[in-house]
């Protein structure tokens, strides 16, 4: 089993028993790092930010950006520890978020709104594509709020290495062409959706500002939830007063996101190659 591949059913066991682990390992550094007198204790969020977030991605071409942001090291480059897991099956991605296995997942607008009505505590803090359908079923980045309130550095390494990576395939078409053939290649489950185009630093700042249509995210989850809930999806209407983080982007654009490298650039357009809608 590949780190990057994680059934859910083996998760779940793995879930429970990994803690009292992790809960030693910890104790014997904190131990080791107590019994010298000369190196000062680490604090809590220097040992939170020893454990990863595991960030879950499935069947989606305009996903593929994070496998490049992993091989091209673009996590590390912005100090945010994550372990990056594929789902040969996108709904078990979207369990695996719902129970607890997973600190953020790549998902649709309906799940999280499903998910939310039934009382998860997650946010949006980046959109990554626009699926087809009658209603806009925006692809985003889904976070819990446990993790944007416990460690938001990370939370902010995902958005800035997100960005960093539509930069790479757009000035090395060919090699990220080669990253997204090789790791296709491995998934029997894999599909490229050529009409589906990831979003860019402009197109997250406009679906992410508040409007009156159907191009703006905060007004399409009304209408989702709307339609979710006449036809019994759901059995109440979900609160999305706090459905949408736009920190995180925003603070990309103003070259505050921590741990950026490199100033961003205004005129962000993706063009990607053939596993990348063009």
């Amino acid at each position: 089993m590949t780190s990057d591949r994680m059934p859910v059913q083996l998760s779940r066991v793995l879930r429970f028993a990994r803690f009292p682990i992790a809960i030693g390992l910890i104790g014997v550094g904190l131990c080791a790092l107590l019994s010298c007198t000369s190196n000062p204790a680490p604090t809590p969020r220097e040992i939170a930010a020893a454990v990863p977030a595991n960030v879950g991605f499935s069947d989606r071409s305009s996903w593929l950006p994070w496998e490049v942001a992993r091989q091209k090291h673009l996590f590390e480059r912005h100090r945010a520890n994550v372990d990056l897991k594929w789902f040969d099956r996108y709904a078990e991605s979207v369990s695996a978020l719902e129970s607890g296995l997973l600190d953020a997942n790549n998902q649709r607008l309906t799940d999280t709104i499903r998910a939310i009505a039934l009382g998860e505590e997650w946010a949006i803090v980046l959109v990554t594509d626009l699926a087809d359908g009658n209603l806009p079923n925006f692809g985003h980045l889904a976070v819990t709020r446990q993790q944007i309130e416990d460690r938001p550095e990370i939370v902010q390494g995902l958005v800035n290495a997100w960005f960093d990576s539509l930069d790479y395939i757009r000035s090395q078409p060919d090699k990220a062409d080669r990253i997204a053939a090789k790791f296709a290649q491995k998934r029997a489950n894999f599909t490229a959706t050529p009409t589906t185009t990831p979003f860019g630093l402009e197109e997250n700042l406009k679906v992410l500002t508040p409007g009156n249509d159907i191009t703006h995210l905060s007004y399409a989850a009304e209408a989702i939830a709307g339609v979710l809930l006449e036809n019994g999806s759901i059995s109440v209407r979900p609160d999305l007063s706090q459905l949408l983080d736009d920190r995180f982007v925003k603070a990309y654009k103003l070259g505050m996101g921590n741990f950026i490298t490199s100033p961003p650039n205004p005129h962000r357009k993706f063009i990607g190659p053939r596993y990348f809608a063009k």
